[in-house]
């Protein structure tokens, strides 16, 4: 976010808005990984559906700033901009994956 150039009114609100989808994201996730019994298979799906709300709204909103920033910006930056979205994108696609693989029998050194 520092990077996009924003006012230093909408940067704050905006991190302020993230950390807080941030802490429901690692909130809602949480109870989740904390039993991983067959069991509980069922509700842990459902732990990740939940947190994965918040981890969309903040991919969302970080991809939609990085793409308005594209606009405005000079040729060169704009181009490292453009490579930034798929790169956050990439980089935050590990949190559903290893959240989602004691669904298929991986854990600890395995997974």
């Amino acid at each position: 976010m520092f990077v996009l150039a924003l006012r230093k009114q909408e940067t704050s609100s905006l991190i302020g808005k993230l950390a807080v989808a941030a802490f429901l994201m690692i909130a809602l996730g949480y109870p989740g990984e904390f039993d991983r019994t067959r069991t509980a298979m069922m509700s842990t799906r459902g732990f990740w559906g939940l947190s994965t709300i918040p981890f969309v709204h903040i991919l969302a909103v970080l991809l939609g700033k990085i793409t308005a920033a594209l606009k405005t910006e000079k040729p060169a930056v704009a181009v490292l901009l453009r490579n930034a979205g798929p790169l956050t994108l990439f980089t935050w696609g590990f949190f559903p994956i290893a959240y989602m693989g004691p669904f298929f029998g991986l854990s600890g050194a395995s997974a």
